[in-house]
């Protein structure tokens, strides 16, 4: 997994590809309400969560089990930022 990393950001996904769950771990600069989604490669938001961070590293489980294979896009806003980092479903 490749990793996105700013000055007051830094996430990756873990395990990429995946098969059922799926780890978002991010490591913000300040502690705040970020937002995750994840869209198809057309952008139809298939989940959408508003968890509340700490300063630090979090981790947050994707659960897409319900996925089909594929390409999708996990989108994180917060904090003055704006990611997408790239996930394969392979079941």
């Amino acid at each position: 997994a490749v990793p996105v990393i700013t000055n007051n950001f830094a996430a990756v996904l873990f395990p990429n590809p995946a098969l059922q769950n799926a780890v978002l771990k991010m490591n913000v600069g300040s502690a705040g309400i970020y937002q995750v989604q994840i869209t198809d490669v057309a952008g139809k938001i298939l989940s959408c969560s508003k968890p509340s961070l700490q300063q630090g590293e979090n981790k947050i489980a994707l659960s897409i089990a319900d996925f089909a294979d594929g390409i999708y896009m996990v989108h994180v806003t917060g904090d003055g930022n704006n990611f997408n980092l790239k996930l394969t479903v392979a079941k």
